[in-house]
Parts: C-alpha cells; sequence; structure tokens
C-alpha cells in the first residue's frame, strides 16, 4: 500500500482525510513508453490500475478516525509469502541488529561478510528482514551522522586512522 490523496481543514492544519491504495493503482504515463531518446531498458510495468484502497476519516466532532471505505479487490497476483520480506514496507533493522552490525564494522568486518553472518545466525534472508542495500544504507547513515557531528575533526582522525 502506499498513501495517495489526503485531505486538510480549512487553515491546513490537521489532516481530514487520508487515502491508501495499492501500490499498483494507476497506470505509467504513456509519453513515458513512447519516448524516443531512451537508452535503459525498459523498467516492468508495476502500475495495473488495482482498485483496491482504505481510506479513513476524521469525525470533526468527536475527533476519532473512523474507516470510510474499504476495498480489497486486488487485480494481480499478491506477493508471495516466501518474497513479501523483500517488500519495501516490511524491511527493517532493528536496533538491536544495527549494534551489531555496527559493532562487526567496526571491528573490521566487511558488509558483505556481515550480512551472510546475519544470514547464517537467522536462518536465511527472509528470516533477516532486510536487503543488503539496507546494510549498506545503514553503515553509509551511522558514518554521516558520526561525521556531521563532529566536523572537521573528526575527518581528519578518521583520515589519520
Amino acid at each position: 500500500m502506499r498513501r495517495s490523496y489526503a485531505e486538510w481543514d480549512a487553515g491546513h492544519n490537521e489532516l481530514t482525510l487520508r487515502n491508501f491504495v495499492c501500490s499498483r493503482d494507476g497506470f505509467r504515463e504513456v509519453t513515458h513508453m513512447k519516448r524516443e531518446d531512451k537508452h535503459r531498458r525498459p523498467r516492468n510495468i508495476t502500475r495495473v490500475g488495482c482498485r483496491a484502497k482504505f481510506v479513513i476519516a476524521l469525525q470533526r466532532n468527536t475527533g476519532q478516525w473512523y474507516v470510510k471505505d474499504f476495498i480489497d479487490d486486488h487485480n494481480h497476483p499478491l506477493a508471495p509469502e516466501d518474497l513479501s520480506c523483500l517488500l519495501h514496507s516490511h524491511r527493517r533493522i532493528s536496533d538491536e541488529w544495527k549494534a551489531d552490525i555496527l559493532e562487526m564494522e567496526i571491528s573490521g568486518i566487511r558488509k558483505h561478510q556481515i550480512f551472510e553472518i546475519q544470514k547464517m545466525l537467522y536462518g536465511g534472508y527472509d528470516k533477516i528482514g532486510y536487503t543488503q542495500r539496507d546494510l549498506y544504507n545503514c553503515c553509509h547513515h551511522h558514518k554521516q551522522g558520526i561525521i556531521s557531528a563532529g566536523g572537521a575533526q573528526t575527518v581528519i582522525r578518521y583520515l589519520r586512522e
């Protein structure tokens, strides 16, 4: 699912309606598909006009949210259970795993080896709950945080090490 449409109150201060749709809602624009100046291989068609949606609205007098509309009728097969761990909405690196990953990286273990260790510890890629790219991004964001927090002296110290 993805967020699609939202309505706000008159002052644009408070959200009053939110529409969640299937990630395959809508269609790809034809102008992008027929372009002559494309050099890359075209991406797979992911938008198939699925009408599944979930709409919630705020009842103004009570301040309670309620389900205004729900359609669970997909016109495409859903992701298989063994591949659902790769969906963006299902991928998470817990704080405990982040601490383990950062400790392993500090001790000199390479990122692809960290991922293999995690796979062996938890029994497979589907049990880890994130992809190798997520692991690389986690390490990168951690380094960026260290560098931005300490400024130039941290960079100089890092380069000396």
